[in-house]
């Protein structure tokens, strides 16, 4: 069995990036052990159920919308990925730029982060990787829209009601 040295020991190493992440949601220091936070729950309160969802519709040759598979167009990364990857833009957007917290800012005097710097041969390649994956499932390359969908469902026909579109965000891998 372990003994209480080195249970205080394992807590020293794993408590910075505990207390990093809860500080800073966007970081996560590796390598670090963050345990999911376990199976998610949800209320009901009618015999109804909203779930929102993000769906990604690409153009058909034909010039129409149609939804992406997301599993397929992310592949090989893991569609529960997908909503951070379309908050950053792909990439593009630096969580770290407006982030003028103190722990931020010691951690880059420490060199232990850093801010990205995307050129233009990232900005070619994201491009040539997004236009490929759309084009793998037969859309138009160049034209990628994301929407927040909220979903309604009967809970005891156990079938949709309803599925409303919003929050509309175009994604242009050619700019």
């Amino acid at each position: 069995m372990f003994s209480v040295k080195s249970t205080f020991f394992l807590f020293l190493i794993l408590f910075f990036p505990f207390i990093l992440r809860i500080k800073t949601q966007h970081l996560e220091p590796y390598p670090a052990l963050l345990l999911p936070s376990g199976a998610t729950k949800l209320e009901l309160m009618s015999d109804t159920l909203e779930v929102n969802s993000t769906e990604l519709y690409g153009l058909t040759p034909n010039g129409t919308l149609k939804e992406v598979n997301p599993v397929r167009f992310f592949f090989p990364i893991p569609v529960q990925y997908m909503n951070p990857i379309l908050l950053n833009d792909f990439g593009r957007v630096n969580p770290l730029e407006n982030d003028k917290g103190g722990l931020v800012q010691l951690l880059k005097k420490f060199k232990v982060l850093r801010d990205k710097i995307i050129d233009a041969n990232d900005e070619e390649e994201l491009s040539k990787w997004l236009d490929s994956k759309l084009v793998e499932q037969g859309f138009t390359p160049g034209f990628l829209k994301a929407f927040k969908t909220t979903s309604t469902f009967s809970v005891k026909a156990n079938r949709l009601l309803s599925k409303k579109l919003s929050n509309e965000k175009i994604i242009l891998p050619n700019k």
